[in-house]
């Protein structure tokens, strides 16, 4: 396992696993979804995955394992929802809890709105001690709702349906800031016995499959791929491609260096102060992006995956 501290996602479902559940599980120090259910699994569960620090979904259902899964810092499970995510620009806050700002700001009233900026909504709030500050509330709904699109396509439609041009101006948002998926135009229906569909290449430069332009071969990993540009050009304010320099290959260079970072946009780095976050976002765009689409995950799982890192 100690090969594997970078690993992110896995997924053993139905593998006739047998023994106990090993302990150097607790190696996989990066890892964010371990699915291990549907097996021979026996024993106690190990604290050991308590130094899973990443760990945010754990399935270890339909096995014969008893004690209980020991906590980390961030395991959430699947669905659980939080108060909004929020942004203080103005940090002489002692004394004061979220709770605090949110019963002072009438949870965030519309009346309380001074602007809106890309990734966010302003609203000004006055303390008890007449002092003013400004709140960020950020969009968490933009890049998990359109994830969540196109896991609706992929795996709850049947036919199945590949959006085929995943892309920012694609991905619309409404009134209430939820995300809406827009022009199906060239989208493609594979039926359930098909793995794939060979047909002709089409698309929108930057954001278009290599391996789907190279073969022809159009799946569901088409689109991941495409989502992972998106989210690519969302961390970093700049175009798949621009003056015929490709973004992707610009953050693989600097992930090489380790100076990703460096390409953040500003106006991301101001509305999400916790780095973590941007690095894991970072990271989920490069495994969409992964040149082999076995190498990518599903859309399922950047849903998960997404709404783990907003």
């Amino acid at each position: 396992m100690g090969d594997l501290e970078h690993l992110l996602i896995l997924n053993l479902t139905r593998n006739q696993l047998n023994g106990p559940l090993s302990a150097e599980f607790g190696n996989l120090r990066s890892i964010q979804i371990m699915i291990l259910k549907n097996n021979n699994i026996h024993g106690p569960i190990p604290v050991e995955l308590s130094d899973c620090f990443s760990l945010i979904t754990l399935d270890l259902s339909f096995n014969n394992l008893s004690g209980v899964v020991p906590p980390t810092r961030s395991f959430q499970g699947f669905h659980q929802k939080g108060p909004p995510k929020l942004a203080v620009l103005q940090m002489d806050l002692k004394g004061y809890t979220c709770e605090d700002i949110m019963r002072i700001s009438v949870n965030l009233s519309e009346k309380y709105i001074v602007g809106y900026g890309a990734s966010s909504t302003v609203y000004k709030c006055v303390l008890k001690n007449s002092k003013a500050i400004a709140i960020k509330r950020l969009y968490t709904q933009i890049t998990v709702g359109a994830a969540q699109g196109l896991a609706y396509l992929h795996h709850d439609c049947n036919p199945r349906i590949i959006h085929r041009d995943v892309k920012t101006s694609n991905i619309l948002v409404d009134d209430n800031f939820e995300s809406r998926l827009s022009d199906f135009g060239i989208a493609k229906c594979i039926s359930p016995s098909k793995t794939h569909v060979n047909t002709s290449v089409l698309g929108t430069i930057g954001y278009i499959d290599p391996e789907y332009s190279r073969t022809s071969r159009l799946t569901e990993k088409s689109d991941v791929y495409s989502f992972g540009i998106v989210l690519l050009e969302l961390l970093t304010g700049k175009e798949a491609v621009d003056n015929e320099s490709n973004l992707l290959q610009m953050v693989l260079s600097k992930a090489d260096d380790n100076t990703v970072m460096e390409a953040v946009d500003p106006e991301v780095s101001v509305t999400c102060m916790d780095l973590s976050l941007i690095k894991k976002t970072f990271q989920l765009a490069q495994l969409c992006t992964k040149r082999h689409p076995s190498e990518r995950p599903n859309m399922q799982e950047v849903g998960i995956l997404s709404a783990c890192c907003s």
